[in-house]
């Protein structure tokens, strides 16, 4: 879907997060094109709200690359689109893991925007031990609660009280039934697409070892309370792992009494302003 402002000077790719899609986003990139900004949004393989639920949560043979050749389609289409303009990355969730996988093969964006940014866990290697395993039992298409409980299972545990076992997606509780109702939200990975999300953990761990030869700026945008995101320690430790890959205009920003979906939050208009500051400021729209 591409949301194009005329003499607009950015356009911003929106990358979703897991077992969720694009439209959901509709009113954030609504936001985006009333403040100047173009975007394109799409669902990412797997997902999408008009795929058979068959085929959602798997993305193909070497799944985990062809995530990332299908954002660089996305990065190559919106050059296209929008020749001469700025093109910004923008990821939530899982949709960071894959940015932070695309940085380190492409050099072809200005920018980064993450939200609700997971740390690099390196029990990464369990999980794709254990879907390895599970594969050659039960097949690459079928689903396993096991590999589902290891791979978000923990998240709600650290939630006080909770009322739904999405509890630790949203403070906003219209935002967390939402999501429940939703068929095309929420759905489990097959065993192949938690291996492949395996593989984009382990990419993440590259990045200790990556230096970045296009040193875009970045704005890195987590919830206080995000489970995903993990400890202080934790966010810490993936926003420095950026900037010691070259990233220096790196600009961290955490919102108190917020959990992992802050666009979804009731205070979500602070969130989205600060985003438009940020683009305003590095890439300022023509008037």
């Amino acid at each position: 879907m591409i949301s194009k402002v005329p003499h607009s000077k950015v356009v911003v790719v929106l990358v979703h997060g897991m077992q969720e899609y694009s439209d959901r986003y509709a009113n954030f990139c609504k936001y985006l094109t009333s403040q100047g900004y173009s975007c394109i949004r799409y669902d990412l393989l797997g997902h999408g709200k008009k795929l058979p639920p068959k085929e959602r949560g798997y993305f193909g043979k070497n799944g985990w690359n062809q995530l990332i050749q299908q954002l660089h389609q996305q990065v190559q289409q919106a050059h296209l689109r929008f020749p001469n303009q700025k093109v910004i990355l923008f990821g939530h969730s899982m949709g960071t893991i894959i940015i932070r996988s695309y940085l380190q093969c492409y050099q072809d964006f200005d920018g980064m925007i993450l939200s609700g940014v997971p740390y690099y866990n390196p029990l990464w290697r369990v999980g794709k031990l254990l879907s390895k395993a599970i594969i050659s039992f039960k097949g690459s298409h079928n689903t396993s609660r096991l590999l589902t409980k290891l791979t978000t299972g923990g998240f709600n545990k650290k939630i006080s009280h909770p009322l739904t076992k999405f509890d630790w997606l949203c403070h906003n509780q219209v935002d967390v039934r939402s999501y429940i109702r939703d068929v095309a939200c929420g759905f489990p990975f097959t065993n192949q697409g938690y291996s492949d999300l395996y593989d984009g953990m382990g990419k993440l761990g590259k990045l200790r070892h990556f230096t970045s030869k296009h040193p875009v700026p970045i704005l890195f945008l987590n919830g206080a309370d995000d489970p995903c995101a993990g400890n202080k320690s934790q966010v810490k430790s993936s926003f420095e792992m950026l900037r010691n890959a070259g990233y220096r205009d790196a600009t961290l920003k955490i919102y108190q009494k917020m959990r992992h979906e802050i666009l979804f939050e009731k205070d979500a208009s602070e969130v989205k302003q600060d985003i438009v500051n940020w683009l305003d400021q590095r890439f300022k729209k023509r008037d």
